[in-house]
């Protein structure tokens, strides 16, 4: 919702359609194959992968080209039909049209008035919904009430500049909501929807009609279109790989902190920090183990885990009889490889656990960005670690902010002034208490030691925004990864009321 040009997903999905469907169809006739059933073939294999990934990967399953083809090729057997079977479409839409219509409308109707969860998570309704669609397309014509409906003049309006109104309208209310740090008012959501049809219908009127439909300086156009084809492009490379143009972040944040880090430094990414196999990362590089010293420490997790390092190499260079080494994984690592991983990822923790097993540490830590779905996966972790003849300590959550804290602090300093001061509850995601609970319960009862940093920066009234003694930071980068400062900050409270006890018993011990 905070992305006002995530839109353009459905834009990219149609293109890759059109270029590979054609490429099918050629393959298909120069082998003299049916094309009805090779249709229906690749209607059968994406709607499968769709299901097959809804499991596993639901973003994947929505996003991806592969996993949507299917609805297009609905399309493409409804033009076979109406070809090879042109006398009994005739008396089927003569006869029936109107009812297929009123099928139509009566899907579209219940989906308008349904939950936004039940929308967004039943596959069944998504199938209603893309044959409804199919029924509009073959049987209004001769449908009266299609006609009456669907033909009237305020709808034939808004169809002609449907194209740009779905290009103007998310980004607006993207925009309305990023500012408004929410959901827009009802007002604001109003404004934004007269003024997307207003810029819809100067994108018809001055940009796609005079393209569309302009007979002069056509070679111009086409020209122009190209230059602007490949500036779209080189722009998006750009962006990428700029990582997002993170300068605009950090020039937000010094409106409101002169606190400045490295991230990649102190996170130790591409190295004891595995982001992926895109980054061509497979292994943690050999500066990761740590182990000249008397008490060691493995810390396991993934990009939260990440996040805490720092708070932990500071305890490197507090106290000289303590190791510490990292194994953190982007969006996975802190948990024992299983089949709910991605091959990267069990590889990634597998090598995390071979070498903690290994180096046998004092002490293993593990923190990441949890939620109630890990906990069974936790349970085993620590059964197997404990099996191992090794200590475990799990980091509770720390607090999570509906978007980036920098964000919020950013527009509440806009309008006051002044950094939220105390305890903060605006925009704090709800839940955390709960979880925090719930996990502490968990590892004590499967014989971990529990920290819970939650505590330390909320009580019942919020959470701070700002690391307590050091008022230019603040506790997090974004929504809820940990800025060094606050690392630091829960790690000498951990080691005052947990490690430091444990350190000086192993030592004397």
């Amino acid at each position: 919702m905070l992305k006002p040009l995530l839109h353009l997903w459905s834009l990219s999905v149609e293109i890759q359609f059109y270029i590979f469907w054609p490429l099918i169809l050629l393959l298909t006739y120069q082998f003299k194959f049916n094309v009805f059933k090779v249709t229906m073939i690749v209607f059968c294999i994406s709607l499968l992968l769709n299901l097959l990934f809804i499991e596993k990967d639901a973003i994947g399953a929505f996003y991806l080209s592969f996993n949507r083809f299917w609805e297009f090729q609905i399309g493409a057997m409804c033009a076979l039909f109406i070809q090879q079977y042109s006398s009994f479409y005739e008396r089927l839409s003569s006869k029936y049209s109107n009812y297929f219509i009123l099928f139509s409308f009566t899907i579209f109707l219940l989906i308008a008035f349904m939950t936004p969860s039940f929308q967004t998570h039943s596959v069944l309704l998504v199938l209603l919904c893309t044959f409804a669609s199919l029924s509009i397309i073959l049987f209004s014509q001769n449908s009266l009430m299609a006609k009456k409906v669907l033909g009237n003049p305020v709808m034939v309006g808004i169809g002609i500049i449907s194209y740009p109104l779905y290009l103007w309208h998310w980004p607006l209310l993207a925009f309305a909501r990023l500012q408004e740090g929410g959901t827009p008012t009802a007002l604001m959501r109003l404004a934004m929807l007269a003024s997307s049809i207003l810029l819809a219908w100067l994108t018809y009127r001055f940009v796609e009609k005079p393209i569309r439909f302009g007979a002069s300086y056509r070679t111009h156009k086409n020209v122009a279109l190209i230059f602007l084809m490949v500036l779209v492009a080189y722009l998006g490379y750009n962006c990428f790989d700029r990582k997002g143009i993170q300068f605009r972040h950090k020039r937000m944040l010094q409106e409101i902190s002169s606190y400045t880090f490295d991230k990649v430094k102190e996170q130790r990414q591409h190295t004891c920090f595995l982001m992926g196999k895109e980054d061509g990362e497979t292994h943690f590089a050999p500066e990761c183990v740590h182990q000249d010293r008397p008490y060691k420490i493995a810390l396991w997790g993934d990009s939260h885990g990440a996040s805490m390092y720092p708070g932990f190499h500071w305890l490197e260079e507090a106290n000289q009889n303590v190791s510490v080494s990292q194994f953190t994984i982007a969006g996975c690592g802190g948990l024992i490889p299983s089949d709910g991983q991605d091959d990267f990822c069990k590889k990634a923790n597998q090598e995390a656990l071979d070498k903690i097993r290994a180096l046998k540490p004092n002490l293993v830590v593990l923190y990441k960005g949890w939620h109630n779905g890990y906990y069974d996966a936790l349970q085993k972790t620590i059964a197997t670690l404990t099996a191992a003849n090794l200590n475990v300590l799990v980091i509770g959550p720390t607090p999570s902010w509906n978007e980036d804290l920098p964000r919020i602090v950013y527009r509440y300093w806009k309008k006051t002034g002044k950094v939220p001061e105390g305890f903060y509850d605006q925009e704090l995601q709800a839940g955390k208490p709960k979880i925090n609970h719930d996990l502490g319960e968990l590892v004590k009862a499967s014989g971990g030691i529990f920290y819970e940093p939650y505590w330390l920066l909320c009580d019942d009234q919020g959470c701070v925004v700002k690391v307590p003694g050091d008022e230019n930071a603040l506790v997090t980068l974004d929504e809820d990864h940990l800025t060094p400062a606050a690392a630091v900050y829960i790690v000498k409270d951990l080691n005052n009321s947990i490690l430091h006890k444990l350190i000086i018993a192993n030592i004397h011990h």
